[in-house]
């Protein structure tokens, strides 16, 4: 989720570069809720039930919310992404790490 954040915060303003930018974010996102749906199925559980679909909900309108904004940011506003991409993805990272969950 991280990445697709930064993505689309160092996105130029040339057309073709940011549809490339917003395609790589998509992607992204995309790959998180594939993740977490075969991370789901691992543990014997199918789809999304109860608090976990209420949860993807929220998640799924701020996504929406968050992409619509990122999609034409001003060059001052770019920044703000790259960064809430980068101190977001370190938090995750961290998280992940406590709990024993981290790739090293």
């Amino acid at each position: 989720m991280a990445a697709g954040l930064c993505s689309l915060g160092l996105a130029p303003f040339t057309t073709g570069w940011r549809l490339a930018a917003v395609a790589i974010a998509v992607v992204c996102w995309v790959g998180v809720g594939v993740l977490l749906l075969v991370t789901r199925r691992r543990q014997g559980i199918r789809g999304l039930r109860g608090p976990a679909r209420n949860e993807a909900t929220t998640y799924l309108a701020c996504g929406v919310a968050v992409f619509i904004c990122g999609i034409t940011p001003s060059a001052d506003m770019r920044w703000i992404y790259v960064m809430a991409g980068i101190v977001g993805g370190a938090m995750f990272w961290i998280v992940l790490a406590r709990r024993g969950s981290v790739l090293r």
